[in-house]
């Protein structure tokens, strides 16, 4: 795991205690809220990062942004057409 970041644990903690999946965006929106001087890109480089080590799953979407899900254990995503 990477270095520790107030930012990286505000991200985990979001994605943990959510029970929606949102988007990169829809994330920097509500963490926003917490901490005024968080940018866009260290939310993305985050998300990338914590995905690559399995610590959040990617949703890839077919019509729209990737969601993000803080729940690791085996689950499924069903899309809406």
């Amino acid at each position: 795991m990477k270095k520790y970041s107030k930012q990286r644990e505000l991200i985990i903690n979001s994605l943990k205690n959510r029970t929606d999946h949102p988007t990169a965006d829809m994330l920097y929106i509500d963490l926003k809220k917490e901490m005024p001087n968080l940018g866009i890109a260290t939310v993305y480089r985050n998300l990338v990062e914590l995905c690559e080590e399995g610590v959040i799953i990617k949703i890839k979407s077919k019509n729209g942004p990737d969601r993000y899900d803080g729940n690791t254990m085996p689950h499924v995503h069903f899309e809406c057409e």
